[in-house]
């Protein structure tokens, strides 16, 4: 029995199957790749949040610093005004 191309049908099945041997390899290959991007990607994404985390903490610890030099300010004054009055009173006694 032969193919349609006078070759016989069994070289045509091997033709095919070798074709779907190779096609699968090309599939396996193309997900593979496809793993490796998605696996960069989320690395990236990753380590992006990890950055911004990062950057987030020193915004939150150099504000709490300026916050804490204000009051230690505000209770100088404070305390500098508490004597500037305290000398004003023995003054005027």
């Amino acid at each position: 029995m032969t193919a349609g191309d006078g070759k016989p049908a069994a070289a045509t099945d091997e033709e095919t199957k070798k074709q779907q041997d190779e096609l699968r390899e090309v599939m396996r290959v193309a997900h593979s790749l496809e793993r490796a991007e998605e696996e960069e990607m989320m690395k990236r994404a990753l380590e992006e949040s990890e950055k911004l985390k990062s950057e987030e903490q020193k915004a939150n610890e150099e504000e709490e610093r300026m916050i804490n030099e204000a009051i230690a300010a505000s209770e100088r004054e404070e305390s500098e005004r508490k004597a500037k009055m305290g000398a004003d009173n023995q003054i005027a006694s």
